[in-house]
């Protein structure tokens, strides 16, 4: 089924939401069945195992996002959530969950390997298939992805054989820290050469009886927003200016039907020490379910968070597929939102042009991934940093703005070009973080001024865009105005403004030399 983007109607993006519940609730057997997507030509997929997080990819929704992979037959993620701040502001991930297989599809003589993320359902899926000595052939699925309406993560195993889950929580701030006066403390504290110690309290992490609990709670004084009041000389206005990070708590529940306690075990990963509570699923079977319920809040008493928490787990145990059909109906709305699709027509990750809608695509689900931060996506890495380090310079739209088409192709080709990291949209480092936000956002806005410039009540369509690049787009103006075109051979082909009474005011600029 072929679906051309432009008037692309509420009514196709429920049809595919659809499609897509339906085929997630299939079998494993039938899970190669292939929805035709605008999208799907922008998939990342590999065919080999990462060697380790430096080669992730990313996964999320509404506030949380995820750095998925795949290292030695287990599968791993990072956590990280808009909020999750400490008490001296650092910006903490909330773990690392590793799941386990047995018998294992994904191990070193895996015969099959794939891990794809699907940008119109907004999920990860890893395929693992490998010959056992017995001679038969062992195949899982596993889908990880996010609810963009509820804060919670879901990984989901099927299989074509009875298997054991073993999942674990990893943590590793196992101990009280003093952070040293060097690059680490001063990306996050604002008092540059305090004198005084900074504090990062440690993590607590327990076994209950639905799963593992872990959570950060930061202390009622001596937060940053305190140390600056004092600083400052406003103690005398303490009361009314606002502290974010007091008794701020944030953490999760990692729980699924018949996972039990597995204990507790030690280990390094790169050259940190961590712990793992563990979870193994009570018997063999075909299918797994587990779910990571996370919850971040100011509350005066932890009872009342781990209240509020325990009741936002007991209301998600038995909804799943509500939760799946919400989720897709969402991306799927998303992405008809607006988009930019660079020559439509072809899949050729070698032209420079194609890849850079690809990428232009690839970032803006990432962005997506944040739509309910409580907190802007942050310009060092989002939600999906994975080391510090220390350009996002702004020529491309100076290029189109001037209408200097060559200058504005050839320099916006290069910095939406592939980063050096396996996913291609992991950029920098430039000034801060891999990947580097400011980067990516940068290129994209000056991709879509390429596109179209507005100015007083003028729409100025194509105003710095090559005659040789086929596009589709739909793009946003002031006056609650979009704009849907297609560009084809140096022509424009079809075009749809609404508000209709706007359509005078388009103007179609030519291309400069």
């Amino acid at each position: 089924m072929e679906i051309n983007m432009l008037g692309f109607s509420r009514q196709i993006v429920l049809l595919f939401a659809f499609a897509c519940v339906c085929r997630f609730a299939s079998s494993a057997e039938d899970s190669e069945a292939v929805i035709s997507h605008p999208l799907d030509a922008y998939n990342v997929a590999w065919d080999t195992p990462s060697k380790d997080s430096s080669e992730s990819m990313p996964c999320g929704g509404g506030d949380i996002g995820l750095n998925v992979w795949v290292e030695q037959g287990d599968i791993l993620f990072y956590i990280q959530r808009s909020g999750s701040l400490a008490e001296n502001n650092e910006y903490l991930k909330l773990g690392r969950v590793r799941l386990q297989l047995d018998p294992n599809p994904f191990d070193a003589d895996l015969d099959e390997f794939q891990q794809e993320l699907n940008l119109h359902a907004g999920h990860v899926t890893l395929v693992g298939k490998a010959n056992l000595d017995s001679g038969e052939r062992l195949e899982a699925t596993v889908r990880v992805w996010v609810e963009v309406h509820r804060p919670i993560i879901h990984v989901e195993v099927d299989g074509n054989q009875q298997v054991d889950a073993t999942v674990c929580y990893e943590n590793w701030r196992l101990t009280d820290e003093l952070i040293p006066n060097n690059n680490r403390r001063r990306s996050f504290f604002t008092l540059n050469n305090y004198p005084g110690e900074v504090k990062l309290g440690k993590d607590q992490v327990a076994h209950t009886a639905e799963g593992v609990l872990f959570y950060h709670r930061n202390p009622g004084d001596n937060t940053l927003p305190q140390l600056l009041i004092k600083q400052q000389g406003l103690t005398e206005y303490d009361d009314d200016i606002v502290d974010d990070l007091r008794h701020r708590t944030f953490g999760g529940l990692m729980t699924g039907p018949g996972f039990a306690d597995a204990g507790v075990s030690t280990g390094k990963y790169q050259t940190a020490p961590f712990q793992a509570w563990k979870l193994r699923s009570q018997e063999p079977s075909r299918s797994h379910r587990l779910r990571i319920v996370t919850h971040i809040d100011q509350s005066e008493t932890l009872d009342t968070w781990m209240q509020t928490l325990q009741d936002r787990a007991d209301a998600s145990a038995n909804d799943l597929e509500e939760a799946r059909k919400k989720s897709l109906v969402w991306w799927a709305e998303f992405w008809d939102r607006s988009w930019i699709i660079v020559k439509p027509d072809e899949t050729n990750t070698i032209d420079r042009a194609w890849r850079t809608g690809r990428n232009y695509n690839l970032f803006r689900y990432q962005l997506g991934c944040n739509v309910h931060g409580e907190y802007p996506s942050k310009f060092n890495g989002g939600n999906f940093p994975k080391n510090m380090v220390q350009s996002w310079h702004q020529d491309g739209i100076f290029y189109a703005r001037m209408g200097m088409t060559e200058a504005a192709a050839k320099y916006t080709t290069s910095k939406l070009h592939d980063s050096p990291r396996r996913f291609p949209t992991f950029w920098g480092p430039g000034h801060d973080w891999v990947p580097d936000h400011n980067w990516g956002g940068s290129g994209m806005i000056a991709l879509q001024e390429m596109l179209m410039q507005t100015i007083g009540n003028e729409i100025r369509l194509l105003p710095a865009w090559p005659r040789d690049w086929d596009v589709k787009f739909k793009l946003h103006a002031p006056q609650r105005t979009t704009v849907e075109c297609e560009y084809r051979d140096g022509e424009i082909v079809e075009l749809k403004v609404t508000p209709s009474q706007r359509r005078k005011d388009v103007i179609i600029t030519e291309e400069m030399d």
